[in-house]
């Protein structure tokens, strides 16, 4: 089962008057006191024309403690500054990305490229308010970051915008590709550097110096031209946008305030022409259709004429990166002289791409050989996965050999995490393919994707917990047995939290299995007893639609293939499913339910389980409101969160030969059976189940039915007796 361990009841809120409206990692770690205004309901009402500008005001530079800023230096000690205008990144944030953004900064502010700012109130009004880009590699850095550095009192009055390298894209803002026009630009990565600079600029200058225009609150120009881009005045997200409106955010997390920011950003950036590319359109038309200049001029004059005039010096060209009327040099960066002596090859982590360090016996051809290698394994890796390897810093040591490898290891071992091939061990290259076609370069990443991403990181529990099942299944078929380096109790110092978790046979496991699906059929892969895909299907279907998944270029479920709706023989009542629960999913069914108002029944023919446990309770939760039946046909299976979807039916069937599969839940290193029956991490299940007419029962039954790494196919006497058949 997917359910979130702690359920965040979602209470609607007043409009704000004036807050940050940033939806992201920061907004969410700070409890706001929200001050109300306007009507008390969804519904809307006369939009008000956008005031005429006003004259900027002047306001007394806010008092603000040097505890913050304190540890502000501690938590991101790379920093850098545009106009006086801090720039902060994590030690792991590279100098390149601090940089960029630092270059985007300085465009958005001095457009033409003079070495002095456009508005210089602006700018004064930024550095009055201390704001400050602070940055990190991803998201889960900055969370770590945040809880060990920044408490919510710290947060709660902090002009902070923040930032993931795993989102930046330079070339995404590059202007230089041909044409910005929404036919020539090709297709590219949004680069996110673009979103939060222009959010900073605005919640903490524009929106300071002309309250009364941009501030993200009732009546501000800026708030009355959203209002007629959404169709009406709303302090909450509808139930359904008109069908005339432009701007149709449904995140119900972003309030009224947050709202004004995001349509400050869309109108913005696209009359710039960041959001023409090839392809954008179809990624953005859902929240915002007005994805080039001329659409903006022609359909939101309001916001047109506020975002073009010159009287507030706003950008009239995009940033593209290439801002070079002011050096910015990077300071906080601690130099590792011994890295030089070491090695002769150094990549370092980059905006897609892991840390890769050469030693000097090493010839240049196989340093670039490992290189290639790893970024066409990175390139196919799962999102996900991959932003695990890029938080945890791992790192491959391209070594000469053994004794070189010997000769260094006190130094390797403060690189930590990483993996190395030797390029000249005994005559050997493991640059080179082996005899089934694979370098060791890309089957060593494996044990890095199993001991620093899916082993460590949170959100990835479910795949973890599938590789569990896959290895399980090839053991109980005697089709795999790890060497001794791999069992349990084997000590690993540099590996030593999954040798401490006993967790070294999954890497050894994926290891062998990416030799099997990949390789060309010919050799033996290691521990297992069979060489070609056709029998890893066969005989080892868990590990076969594992490694599928995990090498899905980035597919958003993590591999699997998204839930889908579908009608037959033209029965508009009656919509089948197939697929994983993902993040798009509760969307989905309020639109399948918008549109066909005469849907009863939903088949659920294929539901595995939930990539996003809060979506998966939403999405459950609207089924039950809007009555529909549940069915599972006799070809039909739902698992873990699937289940959990199934019993949100008002009616709730099965024919003969359906399956219903449960087990406990895991979170990082622990499963539901870890915890004593009085803890808080059951209360939200047990909720859960209570508001669908469940039995409490059941719960504790699913968690001692299976444990986390497999699965436990339910009798249809078990069905009846947790009451999960209305038949």
């Amino acid at each position: 089962m997917n359910l979130v361990s702690n359920i965040v009841n979602n209470v609607g809120s007043n409009i704000v008057n004036d807050i940050p409206y940033r939806k992201g990692l920061l907004a969410a770690i700070v409890s706001l006191t929200l001050v109300g205004c306007g009507s008390s309901n969804n519904e809307s009402v006369k939009p008000i024309q956008p005031t005429a500008p006003t004259n900027p005001t002047t306001t007394t530079k806010p008092t603000i403690g040097t505890e913050l800023q304190n540890k502000l230096t501690l938590a991101f000690p790379r920093s850098t500054t545009v106009f006086g205008i801090e720039i902060r990144g994590s030690a792991n944030t590279s100098i390149e990305a601090i940089q960029h953004a630092a270059k985007i900064l300085a465009g958005y502010l001095d457009n033409d490229q003079d070495g002095h700012a456009d508005n210089e109130g602006l700018v004064a009004k930024l550095v009055e308010n201390d704001a400050t880009l602070i940055m990190a590699s991803t998201e889960s850095e900055m969370q770590k970051i945040t809880e060990q550095y920044l408490s919510a009192k710290l947060l709660e009055n902090a002009a902070l915008e923040d930032l993931y390298v795993n989102e930046m894209f330079p070339k995404g803002s590059d202007s230089s590709v041909e044409s910005r026009s929404e036919s020539k630009v090709e297709s590219r990565n949004f680069d996110a550097t673009l979103e939060e600079i222009l959010h900073l600029i605005n919640q903490f200058g524009y929106a300071k110096q002309y309250p009364d225009v941009f501030a993200a609150k009732v009546d501000s120009s800026v708030a009355d031209a959203m209002d007629i881009a959404r169709g009406g005045r709303f302090e909450t997200v509808p139930a359904k946008y008109s069908d005339s409106a432009w701007f149709t955010y449904e995140d119900a997390s972003c309030d009224y305030a947050c709202m004004v920011g995001e349509y400050t950003y869309w109108a913005l950036t696209s009359i710039l022409g960041a959001q023409a590319f090839e392809g954008r359109f179809d990624e953005i038309k859902d929240e915002w259709k007005l994805n080039t200049k001329e659409k903006v001029q022609a359909i939101d004059p309001a916001i047109y004429n506020i975002l073009t005039n010159a009287n507030y010096g706003l950008p009239s060209q995009l940033p593209d990166g290439s801002y070079d009327a002011i050096k910015f040099k990077v300071n906080g960066v601690t130099l590792d002289t011994k890295k030089n002596q070491v090695f002769a090859y150094i990549s370092e982590q980059n905006f897609q791409n892991i840390a890769v360090y050469g030693t000097h016996g090493v010839e240049k051809a196989a340093y670039d050989r490992a290189v290639e290698d790893i970024a066409e394994v990175l390139g196919s890796l799962n999102a996900e996965v991959k932003l695990g390897l890029l938080n945890a810093g791992v790192k491959m040591l391209v070594v000469e050999d053994e004794g070189t490898l010997d000769k260094h290891i006190e130094y390797l071992m403060t690189l930590l995490p990483l993996e190395a091939v030797f390029s000249n061990d005994g005559g050997t290259d493991e640059t080179l393919e082996n005899d089934n076609g694979l370098s060791s370069t890309k089957l060593e990443l494996m044990y890095l994707i199993v001991y620093y991403s899916l082993l460590t990181e949170a959100d990835l529990s479910e795949q973890y917990q599938q590789l569990q099942s896959a290895y399980t299944e090839a053991v109980d078929n005697g089709l795999f047995v790890p060497a001794e380096a791999y069992q349990d109790d084997y000590v690993d110092a540099v590996h030593q939290n999954a040798s401490d978790k006993n967790t070294l046979k999954y890497g050894s496991y994926l290891f062998n299995l990416a030799n099997i699906y990949f390789g060309n059929d010919v050799a033996v892969a290691g521990e297992f007893t069979i060489t070609t895909v056709a029998q890893l299907e066969a005989n080892n279907p868990l590990g076969f639609a594992f490694v599928e998944a995990l090498f899905d270029a980035g597919n958003d479920t993590g591999g699997q293939t998204p839930a889908t709706f579908t009608f037959k023989d033209g029965d508009s009542s009656k919509v089948y499913m197939n697929g994983v629960i993902n993040s798009n999913t509760l969307k989905d069914i309020n639109k399948l339910l918008a549109d066909h108002p005469q849907l009863k029944t939903l088949v659920l023919q294929d539901v595995p389980g939930s990539m996003d446990d809060e979506i998966n309770l939403l999405a459950s939760k609207v089924i039950r409101q809007h009555g529909l039946a549940t069915h599972i046909p006799a070809d039909g299976m739902v698992a873990s969160g699937g289940t959990d979807m199934f019993l949100a039916g008002v009616e709730r069937t099965i024919e003969a030969g359906a399956k219903i599969g449960v087990h406990a839940w895991a979170g990082g290193d622990k499963q539901a059976t870890d915890y004593p029956k009085d803890h808080d991490e059951h209360k939200g299940y047990l909720k859960y189940y209570q508001e669908m007419g469940i039995p409490q029962a059941f719960y504790w039954f699913t968690i001692a039915a299976a444990p986390a790494e497999s699965i436990h196919w339910m009798s249809e006497a078990e069905m009846r007796l947790y009451s999960m058949l209305t038949n």
